[in-house]
């Protein structure tokens, strides 16, 4: 099984605990963590790209968007904090629920933990820690193709 293979699956079975718990608690959270700046890397766009996301679910182009996103968070007190993340849309994440952002889908409210019991809890900590493996191991590979990229055009140059 190929890293974003693990990667999916753990994310597809935290949607398993999350989706009951979400559809109940976030309509009326008085405290929303879907906001600016949103947890959504610039590698996080990459995966779902690769995993055969449709970008056209955004009005502009969601790595830029990400980055942007990551601006607002060394910008403390930024007005922009009051807005919702802006890869939220109407209907939910615009994300597919197998390729959502990493910290996205390994954070946990206290709403959240409130509401699960203990085996839920030890359960979900356990595919939160497959998740962060398996983001680990794409990062790695990721970032192992740009030293090899980056030492090949200094051989051509």
């Amino acid at each position: 099984m190929s890293d974003l293979d693990e990667y999916r699956r753990a994310q597809r079975s935290l949607r398993r605990v999350f989706d009951g718990l979400t559809a109940t608690l976030c309509p009326d959270c008085e405290d929303p963590c879907c906001r600016v700046p949103a947890r959504v890397a610039a590698l996080d766009v990459m995966i779902a790209l690769a995993g055969g996301w449709n970008r056209e679910t955004v009005d502009a182009d969601p790595v830029v968007m990400a980055l942007d996103q990551a601006s607002y968070a060394l910008k403390p007190g930024e007005e922009a904090a009051a807005l919702p993340c802006p890869f939220l849309k109407a209907d939910g994440c615009v994300f597919p629920g197998d390729l959502r952002p990493l910290e996205c889908s390994a954070y946990v409210c206290k709403y959240m933990l409130a509401a699960m019991d203990a085996r839920q809890r030890a359960h979900v900590r356990r595919l939160v820690a497959d998740m962060r493996r398996a983001h680990g191991r794409i990062f790695s590979t990721f970032e192992a193709r740009l030293r090899r990229r980056s030492r090949e055009s200094k051989d051509i140059a």
